[in-house]
């Protein structure tokens, strides 16, 4: 069992013992708010012209009254937590979809730059076989100016042959 304490407060000018198993300080909070609300019913009018019974349920009452306030206003802020808990509850799942959503992004991003380095990579080569179809048709041209030239060559062979063969025989 928790261990009582015990502590001498004032409450309306007089001297009491409290004792609960609140330490010294919330004991001494509770008889300065007792004498808060003496206080100001005191300032508000003839506390005092009352007897003792309506002056305790006067006390009472504003009491009670200070508790119902704080009391809702405890549920209103217990109601507005809950709703910023379910915000924020909604929030992080935004978040969530979000960063699925961004990571998808990200690989489908990923995914293209391959796919464009793969085309840069078909366009170099693209490039390098319409280097070597230039290429190609100068040899082939150049290959037939020889064709053209081996012809002559052939021509111009078979007409020195046959002007040896003319030259032997008016020779021989």
């Amino acid at each position: 069992m928790a261990e009582k304490n015990y502590t001498e407060v004032v409450i309306d000018g007089r001297m009491y013992t409290l004792g609960g198993q609140e330490d010294e300080t919330y004991l001494q909070r509770m008889a300065s708010y007792v004498n808060q609300t003496i206080n100001r019913l005191t300032e508000e009018g003839a506390f005092y012209g009352q007897t003792g019974e309506v002056r305790n349920l006067l006390i009472f009452l504003n009491m009670a009254s200070d508790y119902l306030r704080e009391a809702n206003a405890a549920q209103t802020y217990k109601k507005q937590l809950e709703e910023r808990e379910a915000e924020l509850y909604g929030l992080k799942h935004e978040m969530i979809e979000d960063r699925m959503k961004l990571d998808e992004l990200l690989s489908s991003q990923e995914k293209n730059t391959k796919e464009m380095e793969q085309q840069g990579d078909l366009s170099e080569l693209a490039a390098q076989l319409e280097e070597w179809k230039a290429k190609s048709s100068k040899l082939a041209e150049t290959n037939r100016m020889l064709e053209g030239k081996n012809r002559a060559l052939a021509e111009r062979y078979s007409q020195c042959r046959k002007e040896i063969e003319n030259l032997k025989r008016q020779l021989g």
